[in-house]
């Protein structure tokens, strides 16, 4: 019963909501039409992601950044979820454009019995799927390893809790050329590239997003060349009269090599002739 009733992500988040736990914003059920929905995005803030209710994997996802395009990705969205799962049910979410994907598991049994292991990390991939999890996660503070440590070796930091990070600033420069690499990577070595970069899916997510429908032009690398030269049309009509004289040179010297043929067959000298060409 409670597989089935989480296996539903809007009954899932109206069971979470109903247990008090926070909830990322975003519609209270499952949404009918676009009219509909528009009305909840407008309400949480864009952007928004449209998500299907059933399903896995990054399928029937789409992020709208403004009224103007939520209608069209909102019909791609249900299609696409009802291609893929048989449900074209989809809600929409307050879409969080740098986020950590956190996963902590409780296992029970019918004593009362309860247990929950290390928090992990779950944000190794390459799309919105994830391909790889990591436990504990980095930056987990309240996790049972964290509090191992601190009790044994008190006022050491563990090197997986951090500050957090500023965020960073990715110059178009460089989002294109992890891109590059990225597209270059054979199976499973794009979690290695990411870890490499300090990266995590949804970079890639949304900046192959920017590359390939122009949401941003951050992306358009433009270098400026120089500027052709305006050339002188006189310029122009030399070269042509220059090229048509060339031309009637060539026929006439074809002239006269015929006519000193001709004059050798019938006898006539052309000694004058030549006396001329050479002056």
């Amino acid at each position: 019963e409670q597989i089935q009733a989480m296996g539903d992500k809007a009954s899932a988040r109206r069971l979470a909501q109903e247990a008090g736990v926070p909830t990322v914003p975003g519609s209270p059920g499952v949404l009918e039409s676009a009219e509909e929905a528009v009305t909840v995005a407008e309400a949480i803030g864009f952007p928004v992601i449209i998500k299907a209710t059933a399903g896995g994997g990054g399928k029937g996802m789409r992020i709208a950044h403004d009224v103007e395009q939520f209608g069209q990705l909102f019909s791609l969205a249900q299609n696409e979820a009802l291609a893929a799962f048989g449900n074209g049910a989809v809600y929409v979410e307050k879409y969080l454009e740098h986020p950590r994907h956190v996963e902590i598991q409780v296992i029970g049994d019918s004593h009362a019995q309860e247990m929950a292991p290390e928090v992990r990390g779950a944000a190794v991939g390459d799309t919105e799927r994830s391909v790889g999890e990591r436990s504990e996660a980095p930056r987990s503070g309240g996790s049972p390893t964290a509090e191992r440590m601190s009790a044994v070796s008190p006022g050491v930091p563990d090197p997986e809790v951090v500050a957090r990070p500023k965020r960073r600033r990715f110059t178009a420069e460089y989002k294109l050329r992890v891109l590059r690499e990225v597209d270059a990577c054979r199976p499973g070595e794009v979690g290695t590239l990411l870890r490499r970069e300090g990266l995590y899916s949804s970079h890639l997510v949304l900046w192959r997003r920017q590359r390939e429908e122009a949401a941003q032009t951050q992306l358009k690398s433009r270098k400026r060349g120089p500027k052709a030269k305006v050339q002188d049309p006189r310029v122009k009509q030399l070269e042509r009269e220059t090229a048509r004289l060339q031309r009637r040179l060539k026929k006439a010297e074809a002239i006269i090599e015929i006519q000193k043929k001709v004059a050798a067959l019938l006898g006539i000298p052309l000694k004058n002739l030549d006396s001329d060409e050479n002056d």
